[in-house]
C-alpha cells in the first residue's frame, strides 16, 4: 500500500534540468562520432545566436538610458555642438 501511494505521490519539489544539463543529455545521446561532429557547430551557431541576440538588447538598453541621463543632466546647460551632434547620433541608432 506504501509502495502505491508513493508512486501516486507527485514529486514537485524535484530539481528539473537546467538548459546546458539538456544539452548534455542530448550530446551523450549521440554515440556515433559523425553525429557528434554535425551537432557541434549546430549548438554553437545556435548558442552564438542567442548570445547575440541578448547582447544586442542589452546594448540598446544601454543606449536608451546614457540619453535619458543625458537630457536629463545637460537639459538646462548649454552644450558643445560636439556634444549636441553626439546626442543626436545617439537618438538615431534607436529608431
Amino acid at each position: 500500500m506504501k509502495k502505491r501511494d508513493e508512486d501516486r505521490t507527485k514529486r514537485t519539489g524535484e530539481a528539473k534540468l537546467s538548459r546546458a544539463e539538456r544539452e548534455e543529455t542530448a550530446r551523450r545521446k549521440f554515440d556515433n562520432e559523425d553525429e557528434r561532429r554535425e551537432l557541434v557547430p549546430k549548438l554553437r551557431e545556435r548558442a552564438r545566436q542567442e548570445y547575440l541576440r541578448k547582447r544586442e538588447e542589452d546594448k540598446l538598453k544601454l543606449l536608451e538610458e546614457e540619453i535619458r541621463d543625458e537630457e536629463a543632466l545637460f537639459r538646462d546647460e548649454v552644450v558643445t555642438e560636439r556634444e549636441r551632434r553626439e546626442l543626436d547620433r545617439k537618438r538615431e541608432l534607436l529608431r
